[in-house]
């Protein structure tokens, strides 16, 4: 993994994620879990590219804070598939747990 992480001086950084392996939606809910240690921008740099933008709010070793980042990318990636695959069986458990009626 050479160059993943562009560092632009001591507190912030970038690196690129490819949307054809990360939805929009994943990349979105990663950073909103960190915007309490740091400050977020994403820009749309190709169609199948955006780039991170992270500068911390306070003095944190920022390289671990970003690969945490990118573990939490993982999981909510991993969350963006199950639920496009098993959304809606888990409606209709709910839906059959709060309801009178029989869920054909």
């Amino acid at each position: 993994m050479e160059n993943v992480l562009n560092q632009l001086n001591k507190d912030e950084l970038y690196f690129n994620v490819n949307t054809k392996t990360y939805s929009l939606s994943a990349i979105k809910e990663a950073s909103y879990r960190f915007t309490n240690e740091c400050y977020i921008f994403l820009e749309n740099i190709s169609e199948d590219t955006i780039k991170v933008h992270i500068k911390a709010k306070t003095n944190i070793n920022l390289n671990a804070l970003t690969y945490s980042f990118m573990n939490e990318l993982i999981e909510q990636q991993i969350r963006f598939d199950l639920d496009q695959k098993f959304g809606g069986l888990r409606d209709k458990i709910i839906e059959k747990a709060f309801s009178h009626k029989k869920i054909e």
